[in-house]
């Protein structure tokens, strides 16, 4: 091992240590190589000191970052991916994977058509026997009107479940749906029941105000602060302000905001991408695509020689 590798290996070393997230492309920029040299220099620190927050791009909640090798009875992980890199990633905007990303749209779009391609239909858990030519009336308004106007919405769901792991949707009073990025939600679990969800806060900012939504199965709090603008060409500055507004559930004790989690395990609260276990060959694809397009390049640039010019020294 050379000493550049010892040392990108040792300051990544470091940061897994001190439960810090590992910046590929900020650590490829600073040692000057391409981000999956980066991303292959942290493979190789994981293989002998992997803690849960250093899972690939994940960031690390404050419940989870024990160590996998301290103890085989741990519980509860509440570990988030990343999901702007993964959200830059299906868009080929992630650095380092601009081409080795270009199966990953279609890949998913293939997934999605297929499972969802035919439709779906709902059905209503009830203790009497289900009478096919007789369905319930939740049944017939969720399968005709209610799939005829949310069909693209659907698919998008499980698009961002595949892609970042992780898809929201809230189930407004006049049965219309509203996705919401994952990074915008905060769910509060359960002390003791860690799969129960007590209140999901959902924020959304910019920057003239700060909206938060508070969900639970009682009621929904929306709190609106409104930032100071200043006034230009003469006109009058905005105060801040804050309001709050309380509505009550209308969806009989339930939370309406359903979580969709792809692949996650038996004691994970959130999801991983689809991509999580396609990164390396990634990498690989982007390095070599690279790579075989610059010498492309370069072969095919003629190169001026001149003969039987006099050495004029």
């Amino acid at each position: 091992m050379n000493q550049a590798v010892a040392a990108r290996r040792e300051k990544i070393s470091e940061m897994v240590a001190q439960g810090k997230h590992v910046n590929i492309p900020k650590l490829a920029k600073e040692f000057g190589v391409h981000p999956s040299t980066i991303y292959r220099d942290k493979q190789a620190v994981r293989a002998t000191q992997a803690p849960i927050s250093e899972m690939i791009n994940r960031g690390a909640h404050p419940a989870a970052t024990n160590m996998r090798w301290q103890t085989v009875s741990r519980t509860v992980d509440y570990t988030q991916v990343n999901y702007e890199f993964w959200g830059k990633l299906r868009r080929l905007k992630a650095q380092g994977y601009e081409l080795g990303a270009l199966f990953a749209q279609p890949m998913i779009k293939t997934i999605v058509a297929t499972v969802l391609g035919e439709g779906v239909q709902f059905t209503v858990k009830s203790d009497t026997p289900r009478d096919p030519d007789n369905p319930h009336p939740i049944e017939a308004v969720a399968n005709g009107e209610f799939i005829s106007t949310h069909k693209k919405l659907i698919g998008d769901l499980y698009y961002d479940e595949l892609t970042l792991g992780d898809a929201y949707a809230i189930v407004n009073p006049d049965t219309s749906i509203t996705p919401v990025q994952p990074s915008q939600v905060e769910l509060d679990t359960d002390p003791l029941e860690w799969r129960k969800i007590n209140r999901v806060v959902i924020s959304t900012k910019s920057e003239k105000s700060v909206i938060t939504d508070t969900y639970s199965a009682e009621q929904r709090i929306i709190k609106v602060k409104v930032n100071r603008i200043v006034g230009k060409d003469g006109q009058p500055d905005t105060p801040a302000s804050e309001q709050t507004f309380t509505f009550p559930n209308l969806l009989d004790g339930l939370i309406p905001v359903v979580h969709f989690a792809y692949g996650r395990e038996a004691n994970e609260l959130y999801g991983h991408p689809y991509y999580e276990w396609l990164l390396t060959l990634f990498a690989e694809y982007d390095d070599t695509i690279r790579k075989s397009l610059d010498g492309v390049k370069a072969m095919g640039h003629p190169v001026p020689v001149i003969e039987g010019a006099e050495d004029t020294q």
